[in-house]
């Protein structure tokens, strides 16, 4: 029988939390899935543990290949998976055991091409979920780009489930941030989304993944996803919208940038923030519609006199971590 779900799972040196993510997967209330692990040239027994899996259960498949990413290990899923619908999910994660259920009520419940939940984060000693002040809802066409260019609707597939017709499109190979970057794509022909606030997703907290060992590099290609949005939306009614978006984003790289002098030399400081101030000099020439004042000024003294923003971020740095000192001290 032809699953109806496919599962996309990119595997990399994750042996030692694998068996709670493909468990999960398997005690699932809805049964008719496959589940495509991409061991991605691991090195710590999780190719092995892959095809154990695969042994025990006919409806998991398993790709192995060299270490070129996730972007491209989920790509190489989604040129074999058979479902109507596709997930993801990453493999030192795991789900309830009704999450695909859900998922798939709603989208069949309400027609809708897309189904989202929320998430827990989870640390050793704590789980918290990670709910949004978005209640359940059916959100249109033109209100799902609005929210994808507002970062409403976080850039998290791993707690989304697709129509499989909507991923047409490959992931950016190479990159850090590919979801990020390919979200308005696999989102433009959606006509409806369902959202509930559920929380049904496990995302683990680890400092050795990528999104939080952020390096200046990684700071920068944060905002070059950003930038690739804005080219998505550049012929758009969003167009300001988008433009705005990357002002921010632009902002906030810097200031992080900025304040990791405590990591980086001020020289590997600077040439970041050249790389954004031109970057962001050939979007924004015209004008900084509707950011508020302090956004203004910070881009202001961003793009006109980078050496000043970096001083003030190190300085505005510089008091916080003091004023952190003072009340760990008296607290």
């Amino acid at each position: 029988m032809k699953p109806e779900l496919s599962i996309i799972v990119p595997v990399y040196n994750t042996a030692r939390y694998l068996t709670q993510c493909i468990d999960s997967i398997t005690k699932q209330t809805f049964k008719n899935w496959e589940l495509i692990l991409v061991d991605d040239g691991s090195e710590d027994g999780s190719s092995e543990l892959c095809d154990e899996w695969c042994q025990k259960d006919a409806r998991i498949k398993v790709i192995h290949k060299q270490n070129t990413g996730q972007a491209d290990s989920r790509n190489q899923a989604l040129k074999i998976c058979q479902g109507a619908y596709i997930g993801f999910v990453d493999s030192d994660d795991w789900i309830d055991e009704n999450m695909y259920e859900i998922l798939l009520q709603e989208i069949k419940s309400t027609n809708s091409d897309i189904a989202i939940c929320t998430h827990y984060e989870e640390s050793k000693n704590d789980s918290y979920a990670n709910v949004s002040t978005i209640k359940r809802q059916i959100i249109n066409q033109k209100e799902i780009q609005q929210l994808i260019i507002k970062d409403k609707i976080k850039s998290y597939i791993w707690q989304m489930l697709f129509k499989q017709e909507l991923l047409q499109e490959f992931m950016p190979a190479n990159k850090n941030y590919e979801d990020y970057s390919i979200l308005p794509h696999w989102f433009h022909n959606v006509k409806q989304v369902v959202y509930t606030n559920q929380p049904l997703y496990h995302y683990r907290l680890r400092k050795s993944s990528i999104v939080h060992n952020l390096s200046l590099k990684r700071y920068y290609e944060f905002f070059q996803a950003e930038i690739s949005r804005y080219h998505y939306y550049v012929h758009s009614p969003f167009k300001k919208m988008a433009k705005r978006m990357v002002a921010k984003r632009g902002i906030k790289a810097a200031k992080y940038i900025s304040r990791s002098n405590s990591l980086y030399t001020q020289k590997e400081i600077k040439s970041f923030i050249i790389k954004i101030t031109k970057d962001l000099k050939n979007i924004h020439k015209n004008g900084m519609e509707k950011l508020s004042y302090k956004e203004r000024f910070l881009l202001f003294l961003l793009l006109q006199h980078p050496n000043k923003f970096i001083a003030y971020q190190q300085f505005m740095h510089k008091l916080i971590l003091h004023k952190h000192r003072h009340i760990d001290l008296y607290e």
